[in-house]
C-alpha cells in the first residue's frame, strides 16, 4: 500500500489489527459496546479502554455471590469475544 511517498509491505493478519492502526479504536468500541448489557449485578464505568466494575450489597455473603457471578460473566464475555484480560494491569 502506498500513501503519499511512503510504502508499506503487506502481511497476513489472522485476528489482530496492527498497533497504531486507525481501525483499532473503532473495532475495540464495537467489541466493548455490548459488554454492560451482558453483565448483571454490577455497574460498569467505561472510559476509553478502562473498565471499572462496581458491585455492592449490604450482606457480605450476597456480595461475594454477586462478585463470583460478575467475574464469571466477564470471563465468559471476554472468551466469547476472543479478548484477553491483561492480568498484569488488572
Amino acid at each position: 500500500m502506498r500513501v503519499k511517498r511512503y510504502k508499506s509491505s503487506s502481511i497476513e493478519i489472522n485476528q489482530d489489527v496492527p498497533q497504531g492502526s486507525v481501525l483499532s479504536p473503532l473495532l475495540f468500541l464495537l467489541y466493548i459496546n455490548y459488554l454492560p448489557v451482558n453483565i448483571h449485578d454490577a455497574n460498569l464505568v467505561m472510559l476509553a479502554d478502562d473498565i471499572n466494575v462496581l458491585i455492592s450489597d449490604s450482606d457480605e455473603s450476597l456480595l461475594q455471590t454477586k462478585i463470583d457471578r460478575v467475574v464469571a460473566d466477564l470471563e465468559n464475555w471476554f472468551n466469547r469475544n476472543d479478548l484477553v484480560i491483561n492480568v498484569g494491569k488488572t
